[in-house]
């Protein structure tokens, strides 16, 4: 029985409004707490925010960049009213943004390809889940899938890295593997660079520096080793998918939930003393068309442990 003097209208505009005021509630009502920042609406930033989502059981907002420059200003705006105690950002974009807009706030960075150029290692207020897996565990993982590689070709940029170059030898040949490395100065030096290479390795290492990670260097060092029977070793999952035979990584989910883990222990006073943590769990991803396309056989073993591309193919 409806009550003398009920409006139904009036209740329902009142009812609405409360209702919209859930949603639309002032930035303050957020303060503290973490933020998320998703670099863009990716599948894989998807999986890495799933990953972490699954491991951090402490107040968070979640935010992704928008494309243009105006609409980030506006986002990062909203993540500074919200003052948050720690910011975890998924991919470059994100952590660049938090660089700029909240450099006194602590922050987590995964899926950072290049940590060092963009600053984030030489930050002590930046901790962050590698990209890249060690060379130690990387040369293994190869040479479990290809017992036979004996010569592993790899470009370097000139006048860089010098250091870095030489300790990647050092735990190659703890695995059997000679690394013959070429110099270039840019990009238009790989194509002959990747000639000089024929018939002196057999396997090429393609990295995440900076002059490799372009269209145009993977088109062109994907079409020599196809051409020269070459197996492509490449440093992610949509590489793989995209032609080259293997991948040794870790999982966006996975680094995702690593970095749950890695924000508790700052928000709870106890960061550690290593700012680019490697990640714990790593994966190997094989393309088994290209696979075939170059004859190469491929260890039981290490197929039952790996991703395989196309998905669904069986070893």
């Amino acid at each position: 029985m409806i009550k003398k003097g009920f409006d139904p209208r009036k209740w329902a505009r009142l009812s609405g409004g409360l209702i919209l005021s859930m949603f639309f509630m002032p930035e303050s009502l957020f303060a503290g707490g973490a933020a998320l920042i998703l670099s863009g609406d990716l599948s894989s930033y998807r999986e890495a925010a799933q990953g972490f989502k699954s491991g951090f059981d402490r107040p968070f907002k979640e935010y992704i960049l928008p494309g243009t420059e105006d609409e980030k200003v506006l986002l990062m705006g909203s993540v500074r009213a919200q003052s948050p105690d720690i910011i975890i950002a998924v991919g470059s974009k994100a952590a660049a943004e938090a660089l700029e807009h909240c450099p006194q706030t602590p922050l987590v960075y995964c899926m950072v390809i290049n940590p060092e150029s963009q600053g984030l290692v030489a930050n002590r207020n930046a901790y962050g889940i590698s990209f890249t897996v060690q060379e130690s565990v990387l040369f293994s993982k190869y040479k479990a899938a290809l017992p036979n590689l004996r010569r592993l070709g790899l470009i370097v940029e000139r006048g860089k890295n010098e250091d870095w170059l030489e300790k990647a030898a050092d735990a190659a040949k703890k695995e059997g593997i000679a690394i013959v490395a070429e110099k270039v100065g840019s990009n238009s030096d790989i194509p002959g660079v990747m000639r000089s290479l024929s018939g002196r390795i057999d396997a090429f290492w393609m990295t995440t520096n900076p002059i490799l990670t372009n269209k145009f260097a993977f088109s062109t060092i994907l079409d020599f080793c196809l051409n020269s029977k070459i197996s492509l070793l490449v440093p992610v999952d949509s590489l793989v998918g995209a032609g080259g035979l293997m991948a040794v990584n870790s999982s966006a989910e996975s680094m995702g939930a690593e970095s749950a883990a890695l924000s508790k222990l700052i928000l709870d006073g106890r960061p550690p003393e290593c700012h680019l943590a490697q990640p714990s769990k790593v994966e190997i991803v094989i393309n088994m068309d290209t696979a075939r396309k170059l004859g190469i056989g491929i260890p039981g073993s290490a197929l039952r442990s790996a991703k395989l591309y196309p998905l669904g193919t069986s070893p």
